[in-house]
């Protein structure tokens, strides 16, 4: 059972994706140094995808891992997922203004932030 909507249409996205690069789960696995299980987890939305690992299936699939994102999250969903699942990100204490100047150089480094 997948764990949110927002994961299921990410891994519809990631699946996608690989299709069209002619892939196979095993193959990208290699790629992106999982095992095709993991993929195939990954694209089923039963498994969450950190935002390294979404940046090396964007790059491999010739993706932009905004438009991997785009349509399932909102600006503001974005940001938190990345920040949750960015390896710094349960790393640094802070305060509500240290975690939004976090947020917001995610965003601006992939070209996501809106003003």
């Amino acid at each position: 059972m997948p764990r949110s909507k927002a994961a299921e249409d990410l891994g519809l996205k990631i699946k996608a994706a690989r299709e069209e690069r002619n892939l196979s789960r095993q193959e990208l696995g290699d790629l992106v140094g999982l095992s095709g299980q993991q993929i195939n987890r990954i694209e089923r939305g039963d498994s969450d995808v950190n935002a390294i690992t979404l940046a090396r299936i964007a790059k491999v699939t010739d993706q932009d891992v905004g438009r991997l994102l785009s349509e399932i999250l909102t600006i503001q969903e974005q940001a938190e997922f990345l920040w949750e699942h960015h390896k710094l990100g349960k790393k640094l204490p802070g305060t509500q203004d240290a975690d939004f100047k976090a947020k917001k150089a995610i965003l601006e480094s992939m070209e996501l932030w809106e003003e």
